[in-house]
C-alpha cells in the first residue's frame, strides 16, 4: 500500500509555476554579472518556493492522520475528524495544484482541497482509514 500521493498539477499552474522559476532564474543570472547580491539571494528565494510547491505538493498518509504537504504549507487532519468527501472542480487558492479535486469536510471545520494523481486510490485508502466517512 502507497502512504505518498503528490499532487495533480494542472498544465496552466506547471507553467505559470515553471515560466517564474525561469524567469527568476535569468534574473539570478543577469544580477550575478552585475553583482546585486541582495537582489540574486531575494531571487533564489521565489525560485525555491516555487520549486517547493511544484515538486513537493504531497499527501501522505501517516497512522492517525493525512498529512497535507505543499511547499512550506503543512496541515494534519485527523481520520476521526473526517465526515465527508467531495469531487469538486474548483480553481480556489489551495493544497491543490488541480482543478480536479478531493473537497475534505471534517466535524466542525473545513478539511481542504487535494488534488492527488492517482485519486481512486487515494480515496480507496482514505476509506480504509476514516471510520467517519
Amino acid at each position: 500500500m502507497r502512504n505518498r500521493f503528490y499532487s495533480k498539477v494542472d498544465w496552466w499552474i506547471g507553467i505559470s509555476l515553471g515560466g517564474v522559476i525561469c524567469f527568476e532564474v535569468i534574473e539570478v543570472i543577469k544580477a550575478i554579472l552585475t553583482k546585486l547580491t541582495i537582489s540574486s539571494a531575494i531571487e533564489v528565494l521565489i525560485i525555491s518556493l516555487c520549486s517547493w510547491i511544484l515538486f513537493g505538493t504531497y499527501y501522505e498518509f501517516k497512522e492517525n492522520y493525512l498529512l497535507v504537504k505543499s511547499g512550506p504549507s503543512k496541515d494534519r487532519i485527523l481520520y476521526d475528524e473526517i465526515k465527508k468527501i467531495n469531487l469538486k472542480k474548483s480553481i480556489v487558492a489551495s493544497t491543490a495544484l488541480s482543478s480536479d479535486r478531493i473537497e475534505i469536510i471534517c466535524k466542525g471545520r473545513f478539511g481542504g482541497y487535494i488534488s492527488p494523481k492517482q485519486k481512486n486510490e487515494f480515496i480507496e485508502i482514505l476509506k480504509s482509514k476514516c471510520p467517519n466517512l
